[in-house]
């Protein structure tokens, strides 16, 4: 922006010269400066709006990047943790917890860093879930195979600090 300051007060300034020379020649010379600096102020503010568009433009990709990232985090956490629950009649409700807390982890940039197996290991724990004994864990899951470019700030300490509570014991079938 300071470069563009300096070129129109240059402008300015030979533009008033312009009026004041004392031979056509002068004049033309000034003419001739007025537009170099004219073109090259253009140029700037041309230069810094596209500048503008493109980083507007990598925002919006690397959002839309890390979205698809995060979905198939979400899908590869469920399936491995949604393998490993018991088939009892608290299952469903512990699906839908599942959803909920992938659904909360999915907004923190944090959610892609790491293993596959940490994230199923944290989520496990937030849940309440037991933990999976070495011998019964999972072979490693399949790794990202995207690059995950920089996403929105990260907000690991608020995830981790609001831990949802044990879901309500449901009467089971009498």
């Amino acid at each position: 922006m300071r470069l563009a300051a300096l070129g129109m007060r240059i402008a300015e300034s030979v533009a008033d010269r312009v009026d004041m020379a004392g031979t056509p020649a002068e004049a033309a010379g000034l003419a001739m400066a007025f537009d170099r600096v004219a073109r090259s102020v253009r140029m700037t503010f041309a230069l810094r709006s596209r500048l503008e568009r493109d980083r507007a433009r990598l925002r919006r990709e690397a959002r839309a990047d890390f979205a698809d990232a995060a979905q198939v985090r979400k899908k590869q956490v469920r399936a491995a943790i949604a393998a490993r629950l018991p088939a009892s009649p608290e299952r469903p409700y512990q699906l839908v917890d599942l959803d909920d807390r992938l659904e909360v982890e999915a907004l923190d940039a944090e959610f892609l860093d790491g293993p596959v197996e940490a994230c199923v290991a944290r989520i496990r724990r937030l849940l309440g879930l037991p933990a999976e004994e070495a011998a019964e864990a999972p072979e490693r899951l399949p790794a990202q195979a995207a690059v995950i470019p920089p996403g929105p700030p990260t907000r690991a300490a608020a995830c981790e600090a609001v831990a949802f509570p044990a879901p309500p014991t449901r009467p089971g079938p009498s």
